[in-house]
């Protein structure tokens, strides 16, 4: 990686970090601690997939600095897991796997990078978007993804906890009076990244997605942003790629060995 992607790799991490404060005290004894060089989240969930350690500065011990984070987790009788870059973070993941943490093959989430917006697409006839103004419209964006009534509810816990992180907005894109897709932009110095960006399974390939990215992208350029990122899923890889997108890294999910 030369110079420069390094630069705009540890903008895109720093965004990501930030971004990571949607997911904290979404439960009852939920607590984010700052322990150098970790950024700690216990959700308050029994869940470890919102209770997450990721790097946030240099680590001069990687063994040390593994055990200490996984030693905090255990204190508090949470289940976590590690979020790690494949590149800056290569010997803690070293470390971490020699402590019996796995990488999860499935959970490999290429960091995309934009620069050119040129050609961001325009929301195409029937969509509608709207910015998330308050409460009224939290409902909407959390139920645009089906999930069961109780995780609606810590979809809205999320989206609440979203819309209060400086730089932050969200958007819900309509259809006939109905919710039908989501996004999320934050701007943090001069990075803008994309989240929760999702679509109604039958909606898609219509180029919805593409619009709900557009969307936040162009928030975070009305906001100062020069740059844009996102961390693709499989199915979201493609079409950031037609959108010019570029993977500039990737993060691993390592979790504790299950029996």
């Amino acid at each position: 990686m030369g110079a420069m992607d390094r630069r705009y790799a540890e903008a895109m991490h720093a965004n990501y970090l930030a971004a990571l404060q949607r997911i904290t005290v979404l439960g009852s004894g939920g607590h984010a601690e700052q322990l150098p060089p970790w950024v700690l989240l216990d959700a308050g969930l029994d869940f470890d997939f919102f209770n997450i350690a990721a790097v946030r500065e240099h680590v001069g011990d990687p063994t040390a600095a593994i055990t200490g984070a996984a030693g905090w987790f255990d204190r508090r009788e949470k289940p976590f897991r590690f979020m790690l870059r494949d590149t800056a973070d290569a010997a803690l993941t070293e470390a971490a796997e020699a402590q019996g943490f796995q990488i999860d093959p499935y959970d490999r989430e290429p960091a995309m990078l934009l620069r050119d917006f040129s050609v961001l697409p325009s929301a195409p006839p029937g969509l509608t978007i709207a910015r998330v103004a308050g409460e009224e419209d939290m409902g909407p964006y959390a139920a645009v993804e089906p999930s069961p009534a109780g995780d609606l509810g810590l979809r809205q816990s999320i989206s609440r906890r979203a819309l209060a992180i400086p730089g932050c907005a969200l958007f819900v894109g309509w259809m006939d009076g109905l919710a039908v897709a989501r996004s999320m932009s934050l701007v943090t110095a001069e990075m803008v990244g994309v989240y929760n960006v999702f679509v109604a399974p039958e909606l898609r390939g219509r180029g919805y997605g593409r619009a709900m990215t557009a969307a936040a992208i162009n928030a975070g350029l009305d906001a100062g942003a020069t740059s844009a990122c996102l961390s693709a899923t499989p199915h979201g890889f493609p079409v950031y790629e037609r959108m010019g997108f570029r993977t500039v890294f990737h993060y691993l999910s390592l979790w504790r060995a299950r029996d």
